[in-house]
C-alpha cells in the first residue's frame, strides 16, 4: 500500500469518527442549549476545568506512549492500565474532598454535589485508555467510531429527556456519565485485549520518563488554557462563563475535530519516518496544505456569519455570545497547525522540547490575561488571539531547530491560503450586508465564501488541490 493511500485511509476512518461524532454532538448540544440556560452550562464548565486537569494525570502521557513505542508488550499495557486506574481513583478522592473549597471559591454551593458526582467519570475513563490507544495504534478506527457514536446518541437521548423534565444542570451531568459508561463499555466488548493485572516496575521505569514529560506539559498547558475560565467564573459570573464556553465549543467543534483527525492519523504515519527527517518533513508539508484547505475557510466563515449562526441555532437568549464567537474563530484558526508541529516532536520522542516550548509561553499567556482581564471578556479574547499567533511562531521556530524545516518556508506554505481566506472573509461580509433574513445571510454567505475560496485555490494552488482530492479518491476506489 502506497504512502498516500495509507495516509488517506488513516485520515478517512478518523474523519468518519470525528466528523460524525461532532455533527451529532453539535446537533444534540444545540437541542440542550435551546432548553437549558447559560448558567447551567457555566456551572458544568467550572467542573470540567478540574476534570480535564485530573484526566491528564490519569493518562500521564502513557497513552501516547502506546502509539509511539514500536515494541510494546502485554506486560507494558497491563502496567499502564493498572497505573491509570490507580491514579484515577486518587484523583477522584482529591476532587471529592476539595469540592467544598471549589464551591466556596466560585460562590456556588451546588458545585459540591455536582463535582462529587461528575468526577466518577474519571474512573470510568481510566478503563478505556489502553483499549482506545490500541485501536488507534492498529488503525482500527471503525471500532472507536462505533463506541463514540453509540455512547453519544444514547447519552444525549437521556440528557435531552431529563432537560425537558426540568432536571436543569443535572441533565448535563448525567449525560456525561452515561456517555463515558457506554463508550468505554463498548471499547471493552470490541477489544481483544484484556489486562492481566500484572504490574512491572521495570516496564514502568521504561515508559514513565517519556510520559512524565508529557504529563508536566499537559497539566501545565491545560491549567494555563483554563486560567481565563477560572477568572471569568470567579470575578465576572457563572452565566458569563456559560456564554464564553458555549461560544468556544461552537468554534472547537470543527477545530478540535480536525486536530484530532490529524494527530491520530499522523502519529503512526510519522512514526515510520523517525529516522528519516527528509521524508518526515515531506509528509508534514502535505498535511500543512490539507489543514489550511479545511481550517481557514471554516473558521473565517464562522467569524463572518456569527450572528445568523447564533440566532438560528441557539435563539435570541444566546445573542450575547456573537461578539465572542467572531473573535474566538480567529483565535483558534492556527490551533491545528500548531498541533501538527508539536506532533513532529512527539513521534521522535522529543517530549522534552514539547515541555520547554510550552514553558516558554507562560509569560506570554499570563501577560495577555493580566493586561486585558480588567477590561472585559472581549478584550481578554483579543489578547489571547494575539498571544496564540505569537505562540505558533514559537512552534515553527522549534520545528526549524530540530528538523531544519525553515520557519520562513512554513510561513510561505501557509501564506497563499491565508491571503485567499482574508479576501473570502471580506467578500462574505460585503455580500450579506444588505440581506435582512438571517437564514439567507447564512445560505448566501456560505455559498459565496466556499465558491470563492476553493475556486481561487483551484486556479492558483492546483497542485495541492489535486493531491488532496486524489488521496481520498484512491481510498474509495482502491482496496
Amino acid at each position: 500500500m502506497s504512502l498516500k493511500i495509507s495516509a488517506s485511509k488513516n485520515i478517512l476512518w478518523t474523519a468518519i469518527d470525528r466528523i460524525s461524532y461532532q455533527i451529532l454532538a453539535f446537533i444534540l448540544n444545540i437541542i440542550l442549549a435551546r432548553i437549558l440556560s447559560p448558567r447551567d452550562f457555566g456551572l458544568v464548565s467550572t467542573i470540567i476545568i478540574f476534570i480535564t486537569i485530573a484526566q491528564i494525570f490519569i493518562q500521564s502521557g502513557l497513552g501516547i506512549r502506546i502509539l509511539q513505542y514500536q515494541n510494546i508488550t502485554n506486560l507494558d499495557l497491563s502496567t499502564i492500565f493498572i497505573f491509570n486506574l490507580a491514579v484515577s481513583i486518587l484523583m477522584y478522592f482529591i476532587l471529592y474532598f476539595t469540592a467544598p473549597l471549589i464551591a466556596q471559591f466560585f460562590r456556588e454551593p451546588i458545585l459540591i454535589k455536582l463535582i462529587r458526582i461528575l468526577s466518577i467519570s474519571l474512573i470510568i475513563m481510566a478503563f478505556g485508555v489502553v483499549q482506545s490507544n490500541l485501536f488507534n495504534r492498529n488503525f482500527n478506527y471503525k471500532y472507536i467510531f462505533i463506541a463514540n457514536t453509540s455512547g453519544l446518541v444514547l447519552s444525549y437521548t437521556i440528557g435531552i429527556y431529563l432537560a425537558y423534565h426540568d432536571f436543569k444542570v443535572w441533565s448535563i451531568v448525567i449525560q456525561n456519565l452515561c456517555y463515558y459508561g457506554i463508550s468505554v463499555g463498548l471499547l471493552w466488548l470490541l477489544s481483544h485485549w484484556k489486562p492481566s493485572f500484572k504490574f512491572s516496575i521495570v516496564s514502568f521505569k521504561t515508559h514513565f520518563p517519556y510520559g512524565f514529560k508529557l504529563l508536566l506539559t499537559g497539566v501545565y498547558a491545560t491549567s494555563l488554557n483554563n486560567v481565563s475560565n477560572v477568572l471569568i467564573g470567579r470575578f465576572y459570573s457563572i452565566t458569563q462563563l456559560g456564554y464564553y464556553t458555549r461560544s468556544l465549543q461552537l468554534v472547537d467543534a470543527p477545530n478540535l475535530s480536525l486536530t484530532t483527525i490529524l494527530t491520530q492519523a499522523t502519529t503512526p504515519l510519522f512514526s515510520k519516518f523517525q529516522n528519516n527527517y527528509e521524508g518526515l518533513i515531506y509528509v508534514f508539508r502535505k498535511f500543512i496544505g490539507i489543514t489550511c484547505l479545511i481550517m481557514f475557510p471554516m473558521m473565517l466563515l464562522i467569524s463572518a456569519l456569527s450572528k445568523p449562526i447564533i440566532i438560528l441555532l441557539l435563539t435570541e437568549k444566546w445573542i450575547s455570545i456573537v461578539p465572542l464567537l467572531k473573535v474566538l474563530a480567529i483565535y483558534r484558526i492556527l490551533y491545528p497547525l500548531g498541533a501538527i508541529n508539536i506532533q513532529l516532536l512527539n513521534v521522535i520522542g522529543r517530549s522534552d522540547w514539547f515541555l520547554y516550548l510550552d514553558l516558554s509561553k507562560l509569560p506570554l499567556i499570563l501577560g495577555a490575561i493580566l493586561i486585558s482581564f480588567p477590561y472585559g471578556i472581549q478584550s481578554l479574547i483579543l489578547s489571547l488571539t494575539l498571544a496564540s499567533f505569537i505562540s505558533y511562531f514559537m512552534n515553527i521556530l522549534v520545528t526549524y531547530k530540530v528538523f531544519k524545516y525553515h520557519f520562513l518556508q512554513q510561513l510561505k506554505d501557509i501564506l497563499p491560503y491565508l491571503i485567499i481566506g482574508i479576501f473570502m472573509y471580506l467578500l462574505v461580509i460585503f455580500s450579506i450586508s444588505t440581506i435582512k433574513s438571517y437564514l439567507w445571510q447564512l445560505i448566501v454567505g456560505i455559498g459565496i465564501g466556499l465558491f470563492f475560496f476553493y475556486g481561487t485555490c483551484l486556479v492558483f494552488l492546483r497542485k495541492d488541490m489535486r493531491y488532496f482530492f486524489k488521496g481520498f479518491k484512491d481510498v474509495v476506489f482502491k482496496k
